[in-house]
């Protein structure tokens, strides 16, 4: 029988304690050997909440800390940051496999599936295994358990977001990435990081196998996190082209108007769907709907 492959989570976080809590304990009961959390904030208070898992390291990032990565953190952009971050993670790990990821998103094997049986039965010479994402979605009429919407092609934006396609279908139906995050083999010669990917020192991307559907293994993405923070964000966002082109200019119009009911109504089209859209979604294959019931699980380790 093939040795068991070991994996770890590598993160740069500045988040509220109840999702460093959920993140924590949903990736140790998926299975992680080791969860690596850079505290963005030197001072934050979860550094100390995390203290008594032996399977968690806490980085603060200090002054210090972004001189030893030769990085500054105030005039360096978000992406720069996390990857020099993830970098460093992926540097230190002694693990088999290393996925570094957000503290918004969450690797999910469905039943029967297993994250340590996937990279144990990889075969040698893959490098990088890619995982799609599934983003939360807000349903009119719902369960009471999270759904997730799955990247979709120009026919099927068509017909779940209707009027509003043209904006959505550029990014496969979804507001954040979809590309998905990916898992790293350890101990590879040198590359550099990318957010979805890594590539080789000459620029080449490296990717040696995408999973999809069919695979039963996702990136679950909480990049909704309701409307007063989405608004926060949205001038900085559209500043700095944090949307596709078509969606952005469409952003910045609607801000120009001053009018916050339609603000609001927009961020309702991004990132919600009515009956008749889930019904769509539903129909052909665009909605995950796992059931998750975190309670039990962050109840295990805090």
């Amino acid at each position: 029988m093939a040795k068991q492959a070991t994996w770890s989570i590598v993160t740069i976080a500045r988040e509220p304690a109840e999702v460093i809590r959920r993140f924590v304990a949903w990736h140790l009961h998926q299975g992680a050997a080791r969860i690596v959390i850079h505290f963005d904030d030197p001072n934050d208070p979860c550094v100390d909440m995390v203290s008594h898992l032996p399977q968690v390291e806490a980085v603060r990032c200090t002054p210090e800390f972004w001189s030893t990565l030769g990085v500054s953190r105030e005039t360096r952009r978000m992406n720069f940051i996390q990857n020099a971050v993830r970098k460093h993670g992926y540097d230190r790990a002694s693990e088999d496999w290393i996925f570094p990821v957000d503290a918004d998103e969450f690797v999910y094997a469905a039943p029967g599936r297993s994250i340590t049986e996937l990279l144990t039965e990889a075969a040698p010479e893959e490098r990088l295994l890619q995982i799609r994402p599934a983003e939360i979605v807000t349903v009119e009429t719902g369960s009471g358990h999270d759904v997730f919407r799955l990247p979709m092609e120009r026919e099927d934006c068509k017909l779940v977001y209707r009027d509003f396609w043209k904006y959505m279908a550029r990014n496969k139906g979804l507001a954040g990435h979809n590309a998905g995050k990916s898992f790293i083999r350890g101990q590879l010669p040198p590359f550099k990081m990318r957010p979805h990917w890594i590539e080789t020192p000459s620029g080449e991307p490296i990717v040696d196998r995408v999973l999809d559907g069919s695979d039963g293994f996702y990136v679950l993405h909480y990049v909704d996190s309701g409307y007063e923070d989405w608004r926060r964000k949205l001038e900085y966002r559209v500043r700095l082209k944090g949307y596709r082109p078509r969606l952005r200019t469409k952003l910045a119009d609607v801000l120009a108007t001053g009018d916050e009911a339609e603000i609001r109504r927009h961020y309702e089209l991004m990132h919600s769907f009515d009956n008749e859209q889930a019904d769509v979604a539903r129909t052909r294959g665009l909605l995950l709907e796992p059931e998750l019931d975190f309670d039990p699980i962050v109840s295990r380790y805090f």
